[in-house]
C-alpha cells in the first residue's frame, strides 16, 4: 500500500502574483516548497462601446452619459472600464447627417456613429379639400419657411397654418422651425 503526499496550498493565492510557501507531507515527513507565482501578461486588444441613444433630431443635445465601454483583453476577457476620453468635438448637432466621435483608452480609440434626423413638418388640410405640400423636411435647426404651402377647401377661407387644429400659434415665413411638428390648417366660413 503507497502512501499518497498531502499538499497544503491555502497560503498561495493563484490570482496575485508573489512568492508563496506549499507544504508537503509525505511518509511522516514535511517539506516546505517555495513556489512563485507570475503577472499575466494581459493587454488590452480592442474597446467596445456600446450607446444607448443613436438617434437624435437636428438640435437636439448629445449625450454620452449612455456610453458602455469595455476594454477587450488579450486572453479575451471583457471588463466594463471607466476612465476612458470622449471626443465630441467635431459633431455638429444643428446639422442633419450621420455623424461620429471617438471614445479612447489609453491608445485604443473606437468610433461612435449616430444618425441626426431633420426637422419634419408636416402640413394638415385640417377638413380641407388638398394642400399644395403635404411634408417639409429641415435639415439645419432654426431654419425658417421660405414659403408656405396654399390649402383649400371649397365655401372656407384660408386663415393660414396654425400649431394646432383650433386657436394655437399661427406660424408664419419668420418662424423658426425647432422641433418636428404637424401644423394645421384653420379656415373661416364665406357662406352666409
Amino acid at each position: 500500500l503507497q502512501t499518497i503526499p498531502q499538499l497544503d496550498t491555502s497560503k498561495v493565492n493563484m490570482s496575485k502574483a508573489g512568492t508563496y510557501t506549499i507544504t508537503v507531507a509525505y511518509a511522516g515527513k514535511t517539506k516546505n516548497v517555495p513556489i512563485v507565482i507570475k503577472e499575466k501578461n494581459i493587454t488590452v486588444k480592442s474597446l467596445v462601446v456600446e450607446k444607448a441613444k443613436l438617434t437624435y433630431e437636428v438640435g437636439d443635445v448629445l449625450n454620452t452619459d449612455d456610453l458602455t465601454v469595455k476594454a477587450v483583453y488579450s486572453d479575451g476577457t471583457e471588463e466594463k472600464i471607466t476612465g476612458y476620453n470622449v471626443n465630441t468635438s467635431s459633431v455638429n448637432m444643428n446639422q442633419s447627417g450621420v455623424k461620429s466621435f471617438t471614445v479612447s483608452y489609453g491608445t485604443y480609440e473606437s468610433t461612435v456613429y449616430i444618425t441626426v434626423n431633420p426637422h419634419v413638418v408636416s402640413f394638415d388640410a385640417n377638413g380641407g379639400d388638398r394642400v399644395t405640400v403635404h411634408q417639409r423636411t429641415f435639415s439645419s435647426h432654426n431654419s425658417r419657411f421660405i414659403v408656405l404651402p396654399n390649402a383649400f377647401y371649397s365655401g372656407y377661407k384660408f386663415l393660414g397654418w396654425f400649431t394646432e387644429k383650433e386657436g394655437g400659434d399661427k406660424v408664419t415665413i419668420a418662424t423658426q422651425v425647432t422641433k418636428s411638428m404637424t401644423l394645421y390648417a384653420q379656415w373661416e366660413s364665406t357662406l352666409p
